[in-house]
């Protein structure tokens, strides 16, 4: 008998062929444990159709304690020598943080010299920009969320990205002629206001001119824009026209499935291009979130990273898996699978 939420079932279970395990390669998997059944179906299909290879999973989630949670134990065991995964599976920013400012990680971009379909020109560039640091890609997600900013070419140029300077020179000449640029693209806490902090030296430079402007104009500009497009906004079937009538040069959007991005091109019309949001140097404007799963990681020390890595391939989804998809896929092949399924329901 066993408890799946609120209800409680029955399994008649068998016992197994009893294994040497001195005979084959056992990798260790630390998770933290989300609830979605895709990594229980690829541990048991992988295990089954490999008699040489164990994956053995420890859920840190259900090790958790009133008295220290999943993720301080499980940091608490690495950093003592007590568990040492070969594979980690979530989503814990802190511990990802931690294992790859330590150099704890092995590098994917070896693993993936000649595969056919999982090669790195092949992974979404927001999924590298994400998980890279120096030359090294450490973690790979099954889904992710995309959040980013569309703009009117003809209102900001033909551009795929802008800095912080640009951003606010665009937004104060806009203001001039009536229009304004949204504050949450300015505001965003992960490429703006922390681009003013220096973490190494724990500095900040907000008493710049460029800080100074940032703040006129998120708490002065932004309040009448929005006080200005409520007026406008009042029928929700109309929520573009502050768009496609120059109201507004630029969105924020997030996108979690397929069929969103596709429902998002009355944006601009003809016009619609994907800037990102500003950041000091003008990249990396595209933030990335995984959603539902978490990402993959292979431990430095792993005792065998070719095996991990074909593992962690044979996790992945493929192309006609896209209904039972999560969120977009992190590969183009699939991604492209996924647009052309959903296509057909627009037009």
């Amino acid at each position: 008998r066993y408890s799946i939420g609120d209800q409680s079932c029955l399994s008649l279970l068998t016992k197994g062929e009893d294994i040497d395990l001195s005979e084959i390669t056992l990798l260790d998997m630390a998770i933290l444990w989300v609830g979605s059944s895709d990594l229980n179906s690829a541990v048991v299909s992988y295990n089954k159709a490999h008699p040489d290879v164990r994956i053995l999973v420890k859920d840190y989630n259900a090790l958790s304690s009133p008295e220290e949670n999943g993720v301080d134990r499980l940091l608490r065991e690495i950093e003592t020598g007590v568990y040492t995964p070969d594979l980690f599976y979530l989503s814990e920013e802190a511990v990802i943080r931690y294992l790859a400012e330590r150099d704890l990680l092995t590098d994917f971009y070896p693993l993936m010299e000649g595969e056919e379909v999982f090669h790195g020109d092949n992974l979404f560039g927001a999924v590298k920009n994400t998980y890279t640091t120096g030359n090294n890609l450490y973690a790979l997600p099954m889904y992710l969320e995309l959040e980013t900013v569309i703009a009117d070419k003809t209102v900001v140029g033909e551009r795929d990205s802008w800095t912080i300077e640009e951003c606010l020179a665009l937004s104060e000449q806009m203001l001039d002629a009536g229009k304004y640029i949204p504050g949450e693209i300015l505001m965003d806490m992960g490429n703006t206001v922390f681009s003013f902090i220096d973490w190494d030296t724990y500095t900040c430079s907000f008493d710049t001119d460029l800080f100074r402007r940032f703040l006129t104009y998120v708490t002065g500009a932004v309040q009448e824009g929005e006080r200005k497009l409520t007026e406008m906004n009042t029928d929700p079937d109309n929520r573009y026209l502050p768009y496609l009538n120059g109201y507004l040069p630029a969105a924020v959007v997030e996108y979690s499935r397929p069929n969103q991005i596709l429902s998002d091109i009355l944006y601009f019309g003809d016009n619609k291009i994907t800037i990102g949001y500003p950041t000091p140097d003008g990249k990396g404007g595209t933030r990335l979130r995984t959603s539902l799963t978490d990402v993959f990681m292979i431990a430095a020390d792993c005792t065998d990273a070719e095996v991990a890595w074909d593992f962690i391939k044979s996790a992945m989804p493929e192309a006609e898996d896209v209904w039972r998809l999560h969120g977009i896929a992190a590969w183009k092949h699939i991604f492209d699978a996924q647009i052309e399924d959903e296509s057909g329901m627009y037009n």
